[in-house]
This record gives C-alpha cells, sequence and structure tokens, in this order.
C-alpha cells in the first residue's frame, strides 16, 4: 500500500512539472525568422533592458508548483494516515457476540402403544396324561416368639437367648401388653410369667385360650415355684410350665418342641421340609 502512494505522488509531481513546463512556453513570444521576404530583422532589445516581469513570473509560477507539490504529499500523507486507521480499526473492533442458541425442541410425544391380541388358552391336558407333580412348599418365614414378663432384665436376657435361633422375639411388659401384640402380628409361641401388674400369666393364658384364633397357640409359663401353681397352670391352659432356675438349653429345646408341633398341626412348613411328591 505504501509504494502505490509514493507512485502516485511521483506521478502527480511530473504532471504537475509537465503543466508547468508547457504554460512558460505559450508565454513566450514566437522568434522571428530572417531573411524573410520584404521583412528585416528585428533589432535586437537593447542590452541594458531586463525582463522583470517574466522573471517575477517564473518565481510566481515555480511557488505555485512548490505549493502544489507540498498540497498534494499533505493530501498523500492524511489518505495514508486514514488508511492505517481504518485497517487498525478493523483489527482491533471486538467480534460481534454469538447468537444465542435456540432452545432445544420438546420431545415427540410418546406414540399410542397397539392393544396386542389376547392369547389363546391352551387346553388342558386329558385326563390320560401323566399327572402334575404339586409345587413344592416354600418355606414360611421364622417363629416368632411372644415374650412376657415385667422384669426388662429377663425380657432381654431371654429375648437374646431365643434370637440365638434365628427367631423374631417380640416383648411385653404385662398381660394386657401382649393382648395388643396378640392383636397385632402372628404369634408362634408365648413364654409368659406368672406374677406381673395389672394382667398376671393365668388370666392372659386364660383370654388367649377363650379366642377361637389362639386356642391352639403354645404357651410357656415361667415360675419359681412350679409344684405350687402346677394344677393351676395346667387348668388354665398352659402347655409347659418351667420352673426357676432352669438351663437355658432346657427352655430352646422345649420351644423348639412347641413350635414344631404347632407348626404341624397347623400345615407350617418348616425350612428344609418338602412336600413328597
Amino acid at each position: 500500500m505504501d509504494k502505490g502512494w509514493l507512485w502516485l505522488l511521483l506521478g502527480l509531481l511530473l504532471l504537475l512539472a509537465g503543466l508547468g513546463g508547457l504554460w512558460l512556453r505559450k508565454r513566450r513570444p514566437p522568434a522571428r525568422r530572417a531573411g524573410g521576404r520584404g521583412q528585416q530583422p528585428a533589432a535586437p532589445p537593447p542590452a541594458t533592458a531586463a525582463p522583470a516581469p517574466r522573471v517575477d513570473s517564473t518565481v510566481a509560477d515555480a511557488e505555485a508548483q512548490r505549493l502544489a507539490a507540498t498540497e498534494a504529499l499533505r493530501q498523500a500523507r492524511r489518505r495514508k494516515a486514514e488508511a492505517q486507521a481504518q485497517a487498525q480499526a478493523q483489527v482491533v473492533a471486538p467480534r460481534a457476540p454469538l447468537a444465542p442458541r435456540a432452545p432445544p425442541a420438546p420431545p415427540a410425544p410418546a406414540a399410542t402403544p397397539i392393544p396386542l391380541p389376547a392369547p389363546r388358552l391352551v387346553p388342558a391336558l386329558s385326563p390320560s396324561g401323566p399327572p402334575a407333580k404339586p409345587p413344592a412348599a416354600r418355606p414360611l418365614a421364622p417363629p416368632t416368639v411372644l415374650l412376657v414378663d415385667d422384669s426388662k432384665l429377663v425380657r432381654v436376657k431371654t429375648g437374646r437367648l431365643l434370637q440365638q435361633l434365628g427367631w423374631q422375639v417380640l416383648l411385653a411388659e404385662d398381660g394386657l401388653a401382649a393382648l395388643s401384640q396378640l392383636e397385632q402380628a402372628v404369634i408362634d409361641l408365648v413364654i409368659t410369667d406368672v406374677e406381673m401388674p395389672g394382667l398376671d400369666g393365668f388370666e392372659l393364658t386364660r383370654r388367649v385360650r377363650a379366642d377361637a384364633r389362639w386356642q391352639a397357640l403354645p404357651v410357656i409359663m415361667i415360675t419359681a415355684s412350679d409344684d405350687k401353681h402346677q394344677a393351676t397352670a395346667r387348668a388354665a391352659g398352659v402347655d409347659l410350665v418351667l420352673g426357676k432356675p432352669y438351663a437355658d438349653e432346657t427352655l430352646l429345646a422345649q420351644a423348639q418342641r412347641l413350635v414344631g408341633r404347632a407348626a404341624g398341626a397347623s400345615g407350617w412348613v418348616k425350612p428344609g421340609d418338602r412336600t413328597p411328591a
């Protein structure tokens, strides 16, 4: 770009110089030719006469050319500066911000499922075919024992002992709380104390036997004097009276025996048992 401006300036200077020379050539009078027919050569001008006006005109022309050249150079420099400023502005100008992305199109509505035809029923085998084997009985959940005693220490100790068998243990501090537990859960065995505030072990057993839902529910009664309460306990419907002190192995063995008997009577299948094919 700089070389182009220099060539343009040089061309303008040459053009102005040519125009100035042409103008000076027009201002000079044409020379008369000597030896013309009937013409005498013009007398030369006096040596002392000085062409003062022509000198002034030449100086004025030279000054005009100098001013024109200076103005042309100044215009060229101004255009060059403007071009450079415009180029810098284009480089420094910040980019236009990107247009925000359009929100994603909403998902297309789910297609309505096409109803499938109803499956055809396969006719049952004829009676002459082999009989189908009954499905094997599934083992039920572990037995649930209701432990009734007004002593917290006895409830915690005996409950941990029964949990060693993998059984579920529910606790009640008297006979009324035990009846509430019987209404809310399915119980497989009741282990109760004799003397308790509110409702003792004898009355609790009588109410259990009076309800048709719990007539086959096994009940173990633990007492300090088993000989004294033996007859009363059996009359109330207690299955086993266990006197204190007793061995833990004895309680576990008797509990397993009574739960197994009750399960066999009600159709409960213990884990590991299978229905014969």
